[in-house]
């Protein structure tokens, strides 16, 4: 199954006095609403749904599990993208040291 033929792993929620800001958007490359939690998820994904080589685009699809040494770990990526050539791009987030 395609990544983005899936849920959300987790709700988005937001509460009147929230911190967050989470909401739907409306894809035109989806045909439907794709989530965000924040004002920037929100911002990258208008970018994303006008990038003519971006044919797919799903919030928080699928887990990812790791140990740290401590304790086990998990994060839901914020976005799975789909380009047109079937690859997906890298992104790092700002400011995160790169090992190796």
């Amino acid at each position: 199954m395609p990544f983005e033929a899936v849920d959300p792993v987790r709700e988005f929620s937001w509460h009147k006095d929230g911190h967050g800001f989470a909401g739907w958007f409306y894809s035109s490359t989806m045909r439907d609403h794709v989530g965000y939690e924040s004002w920037l998820e929100r911002d990258r994904l208008i970018l994303l749904d006008r990038d003519p080589q971006v044919v797919a685009i799903t919030s928080q699809p699928f887990w990812l599990h790791r140990h740290d040494g401590t304790r086990k770990r998990r994060h839901a990526p914020d976005y799975f993208v789909r380009l047109s050539d079937g690859g997906a791009p890298h992104r790092r987030r700002p400011g995160r040291r790169r090992d190796g």
